[in-house]
C-alpha cells in the first residue's frame, strides 16, 4: 500500500502539478489547446481580428482593448489591460464578449473612439451611412445608435476612422477608392480578366485609394460634409485603419493599409488639412512592413510604455513609441512584436497548416505549423507526449532566414492583391534517409519545395528551398496543399494535387527528383477530384498520409475547405453534405500500399457529429498524443487554433 502512495504521489508531481494556468498539461478532446505560459501571443478571435479602437472601461488608467471579428465567426470583444511584460509589451485578459448594435451588418466597418472627457463611442458603417452610440461603461453596452448621413463622397467609402483633435473637435476619415470598379456581366469575360495576361501582367487595374474627411466640432451632427483630404493614389488597395498619434504636441493622422505599410499624415487644425503622407519607419531607419497583411489601428496611451497596436489577419502587433523623428519627417517606432493575452488558446497565426512530430529529437512531439502568413512556426513541447505542454511559437529558419513565403505581385492564382498571402503548408518527414526530419512543402504559389535538414537530431538546421523535379520540370499543382509524404510499401511515396486538381503520386528516386506514378483513384478507375469550383477556389487539400484505420496499409486523412467535392462534383465531401464545413475526411485504401486504391471518403465524426471547421480550410494531423496511448487527431482550423480529437471519441464509418 505505502509503494501505491508513494507511486501515486511521485506521479502526481511529474505529471499532475498544475501550471500557471491552473491546467495539468493534459489536452481537452474536441478543444483547442490551450497555451500553458501565463501569458501568450494574443489569440485573434477568427481569421481576422478588427481592432475597433481603446477607451478605458475600468477604473484603472490604462485603455483597454475592443475588437471585433470578421464574418465566419461573428462577435465583439472586451480585452482588458492586466499589466506590462518584463519587456513592456501590453497584456490583456481572455476576451469578454459583448453585445453590439448591427453586429452582421457592420462587420470589419467599426470603431470605438474615447474621447478626452472619458466618454466613449461607438461607430457603425451600415451602407454608405454612419450609425452611433454611446458605450456605457458599467454595462459594457452601447445605447441606442443614432444615424449620421454622409454627405460630399464621389461614390462608396470602405473602411473609416474617427479621432479626436481637442475637447469637442473631432475629424472623420473615410477610405475612398480611386475608381467605382464593377465587375463585367459576362462570367466569361470576368474569368479572363482575372488573370496574368501573355506578358504575365495582371490584366484588371489595380485600385489605390486615399481620404475624404470632415472636421467637426460635435457628434451630434446628422449629416457630415465630406472633402478630399488626400489624392486617392495614397496606396495600392486600400487605407484600412486610423489611429491619432502626438509627438511633441504636433499631431499626426496614423493609417495601416492592405499591404502592410504604416502611413503618417500631419494635421493642420487651423486650415483643417493634412500633409504629405510620409511612413513609420524602424530605428534603423527603415519602412515598416506590417508582418501581416491588412493594418487595422489604435495607439495605446497608458502609463508606461506607450506605442501603436496594429491587428491584421493572422495576428495582432505592438509597435513601441521611440519618440524619434528623423530629418525626413518620418516617425520612429521599434520592431513589432506580438501583443499579449493572459490564458490564450495556443496560437499559431490563421489558417494553421501543423504536423506532429519530434522536431528536436527530445522523444515527444513538438508542433511544426505552417499559416497563412507564409510563415513557419515550431512550438516545442517542454512536457511530454501524454501531458504536453507548448511552448509559445518561433519561426523556423532556413539558410539563416525565417521561411516567408511571399508569392508578390504575379505567382498566386488570386492575382496582385494575394501577394503577401504565402499560405505555407509543411509536411516532415525524414526524406533522404539520413535520420534528420526535413520539411516539404506546398504553399500560395503552387509549388512543391523542400528544405533539406543539414543540423543535428538535436538543432536542426535547414537549407534553403529546392523545387522536386519531374522528369527534369519542377512539380507543380494547385496551390494551397499539405503534400501526403511517406513510405509506401518499400518506397517514400509524395501525394499533391495536380493541375486537373486531382490526387496524384509520385515515387521516390532521389531527394530532389520524382517519378510520376499517376493518378489516385476510387475503385480501379474515378480519379479523385478535389472541388467543384475553379481558379482560385480549387487546391487547400491538407493530406496526410498514415494507417488510420490501423490494418496495415496506409490510407489518406484530409483536411479540406468548405466547398471541396471530393472525389466528384455532384456527389462529393464535404461540400454536398448539409450544413457543410470544412471537414476531416478518410479515404481507405482498399488496396496495397504498392497499389493502393481508395474507398469512397467517409467525413469523420466527433461524438456522432461532423468535425465542421468552418470556410477556407482546415488541417488534421497525428500522432500519440494525450491520454490514452493511442493515435489521435489534431486539428488546425482557419482561427490559427488546434483542436485535440482523442481515437476513442471519433467515428468514420459510413
Amino acid at each position: 500500500m505505502q509503494k501505491i502512495v508513494i507511486g501515486l504521489v511521485l506521479w502526481l508531481a511529474l505529471f499532475g502539478k498544475k501550471d500557471a494556468l491552473g491546467q495539468t498539461g493534459t489536452p481537452e478532446s474536441g478543444k483547442p489547446l490551450k497555451s500553458t505560459l501565463p501569458y501568450d501571443r494574443f489569440a485573434l478571435p477568427s481569421v481576422n481580428g478588427f481592432l475597433l479602437g481603446m477607451a478605458r472601461a475600468n477604473a484603472d488608467k490604462y485603455p483597454d482593448l475592443f475588437i471585433s471579428s470578421d464574418r465566419y465567426n461573428p462577435g465583439t470583444y472586451y480585452h482588458a489591460f492586466e499589466k506590462y511584460s518584463p519587456e513592456g509589451v501590453p497584456v490583456f485578459s481572455e476576451p469578454k464578449k459583448i453585445a453590439v448594435p448591427f453586429e452582421q451588418e457592420a462587420y470589419g466597418r467599426s470603431v470605438l473612439l474615447e474621447n478626452s472627457r472619458g466618454e466613449a463611442y461607438g461607430f457603425w458603417a451600415v451602407g454608405q451611412a454612419l450609425h452611433y452610440g454611446k458605450f456605457q461603461k458599467s454595462t459594457l453596452d452601447f445605447s441606442a445608435p443614432k444615424p449620421i448621413a454622409i454627405h460630399g463622397l464621389p461614390r462608396g467609402f470602405g473602411r473609416f476612422g474617427v479621432i479626436e483633435l481637442a475637447p469637442s473637435r473631432y475629424l472623420f476619415l473615410f477610405t475612398v477608392a480611386d475608381s467605382a470598379y464593377q465587375e463585367h456581366p459576362d462570367p466569361a469575360v470576368r474569368h479572363a480578366r482575372r488573370a496574368y495576361g501573355p506578358e504575365g501582367f495582371w490584366q484588371n487595374p489595380l485600385p489605390k485609394s486615399g481620404m475624404y474627411g470632415a472636421f467637426v466640432s460635435s457628434l451630434d451632427s446628422p449629416v457630415l460634409n465630406v472633402k478630399p483630404l488626400t489624392s486617392l493614389d495614397q496606396t495600392y488597395f486600400s487605407l484600412e485603419g486610423y489611429t491619432l498619434y502626438t509627438f511633441r504636441g504636433q499631431k499626426y493622422l496614423l493609417c495601416g493599409t492592405t499591404l502592410g505599410n504604416l502611413h503618417a499624415y500631419r494635421i493642420d487644425e487651423h486650415t483643417e488639412t493634412l500633409g504629405e503622407a510620409t511612413y513609420l519607419v524602424n530605428p534603423r531607419g527603415l519602412m515598416h512592413r506590417n508582418p501581416a497583411i491588412h493594418g487595422y489601428l489604435a495607439f495605446f496611451d497608458g502609463p508606461g510604455a506607450k506605442g501603436l497596436i496594429v491587428s491584421s489577419e493572422g495576428g495582432i502587433y505592438f509597435y513601441k513609441a521611440e519618440d524619434k523623428q528623423l530629418s525626413n519627417g518620418a516617425l520612429v517606432f521599434a520592431e513589432p512584436v506580438h501583443l499579449l493575452q493572459t490564458h490564450p488558446d495556443l496560437y499559431g497565426s490563421s489558417l494553421v497548416v501543423p504536423t506532429l512530430t519530434d522536431w528536436d529529437g527530445d522523444g515527444d512531439l513538438d508542433i511544426i505549423s505552417g499559416t497563412s502568413l507564409g510563415l513557419i512556426y515550431f512550438f516545442e513541447n517542454r512536457g511530454n507526449d501524454a501531458h504536453p505542454k507548448f511552448h509559445s511559437p518561433v519561426a523556423v529558419e532556413a539558410g539563416g532566414y525565417a521561411i516567408h513565403i511571399q508569392p508578390g505581385y504575379n505567382q498566386s492564382v488570386q492575382g496582385p492583391v494575394e501577394s503577401r498571402w504565402g499560405y505555407s503548408c509543411p509536411t516532415v518527414y525524414d526524406w533522404n534517409g539520413d535520420g534528420l526530419p526535413d520539411l516539404l512543402t506546398g504553399d500560395s504559389r503552387g509549388k512543391f519545395n523542400i528544405y533539406v535538414n543539414t543540423g543535428t537530431r538535436e538543432k536542426p538546421y535547414l537549407q534553403p528551398e529546392r523545387p522536386l523535379y519531374v522528369d527534369g520540370l519542377d512539380l507543380h499543382g494547385t496551390w494551397r496543399v499539405q503534400p501526403g509524404v511517406g513510405q509506401l510499401g518499400d518506397r517514400n511515396a509524395y501525394i499533391c494535387l495536380d493541375t486537373d486538381d486531382e490526387f496524384h503520386l509520385y515515387w521516390q528516386l532521389d531527394t530532389y527528383n520524382l517519378q510520376d506514378g499517376g493518378k489516385l483513384t476510387i475503385g480501379d478507375s474515378i480519379p479523385i477530384r478535389a472541388n467543384w469550383k475553379k481558379g482560385g477556389e480549387t487546391g487547400r487539400s491538407k493530406i496526410v498520409l498514415v494507417d488510420w484505420d490501423q490494418d496495415g496499409v496506409k490510407d489518406l486523412l484530409v483536411g479540406t475547405p468548405r466547398y471541396a467535392t471530393i472525389p466528384e462534383p455532384t456527389r462529393g465531401l464535404p461540400y454536398r453534405l448539409p450544413e457543410n464545413g470544412a471537414a476531416v475526411l478518410f479515404l481507405r485504401n482498399a488496396g496495397t500500399e504498392a497499389r493502393p486504391v481508395y474507398e469512397y471518403p467517409v467525413a469523420v465524426q466527433f461524438k456522432n457529429e461532423r468535425i465542421n471547421k468552418g470556410q477556407h480550410a482546415c488541417s488534421p494531423t497525428v500522432g500519440y498524443l494525450g491520454p490514452g496511448n493511442s493515435l489521435n487527431l489534431l486539428v488546425g482550423d482557419e482561427t490559427g487554433r488546434f483542436y485535440f480529437y482523442q481515437r476513442e471519441d471519433l467515428q468514420w464509418t459510413k
